[in-house]
């Protein structure tokens, strides 16, 4: 329990799905820790995983992130828009880059499906149609994650996605949260190309979580 309550103290919810592929053992076993996590006082059962119950209402270490290199991440977000065209169906990642791309999403004739809440206040009341995954909310990134994200899609195929990420190196992309990986992927299997949605303050950055070096290591041109 001490292994999972330290990943709780992480990534703020965790899928019993999730937890026994990470630790080797099965489902039966994760629930029986989850329980005693959860009689503890220290999380709360929840469909299919375990919620922290200490998370803070909001982060406001985003309103910084999303100041920090603005106009760097302006012209990220002009150039990915550049690549997608009128009829499109993006996905789109969370993160503060992400919510600049949305900016620009916003007025066009496209189709955006995300798991950003920030992302998805953005895109509102713009002229493109918008999807929102269900799911789980991990506060301070306002990302919807777990199985019922995953699930929703999986129901669509996307012609670009757009990802974001904790930072990069020439042995992939990495992030901190092992939930958002899963969707990330979710994400990459159901798109025909992928972009990474990268400034310079995340490129050979040392990111102390999970790592992918199997994603597809995909650059704006």
């Amino acid at each position: 329990m001490a292994q999972i309550a330290a990943l709780l103290r992480e990534n703020r919810y965790l899928s019993v799905e999730l937890l026994a592929r990470r630790m080797g053992v099965s489902p039966v076993t994760i629930r029986r820790d989850l329980g005693g996590l959860a009689r503890q006082g220290v999380a709360t059962r929840v469909h299919g995983g375990l919620m922290a119950n200490d998370v803070p209402p909001d982060d406001a270490s985003f309103a910084s992130r999303y100041r920090q290199q603005a106009d760097e991440k302006g012209a990220i977000a002009r150039r990915a828009a550049a690549h997608v065209r009128d009829g499109n169906t993006v996905a789109l990642d969370v993160g503060s880059t992400a919510v600049y791309l949305a900016r620009e999403l916003a007025a066009r004739r496209v189709t955006v499906v995300t798991n950003s809440l920030r992302a998805a206040q953005t895109l509102a009341d713009g002229r493109a149609t918008l999807v929102v995954v269900g799911g789980y909310l991990r506060p301070g990134e306002h990302s919807l994650l777990g199985p019922e994200a995953i699930s929703v899609i999986q129901k669509f195929r996307f012609d670009t996605f757009f990802l974001g990420a904790g930072g990069a190196s020439p042995r992939g992309v990495t992030d901190h949260s092992v939930e958002e990986v899963e969707v990330k992927r979710a994400f990459m299997r159901c798109s025909n190309h992928t972009f990474a949605l990268l400034d310079s303050s995340k490129l050979g950055g040392g990111i102390r979580a999970w790592s992918s070096p199997c994603w597809r290591k995909s650059r704006l041109s």
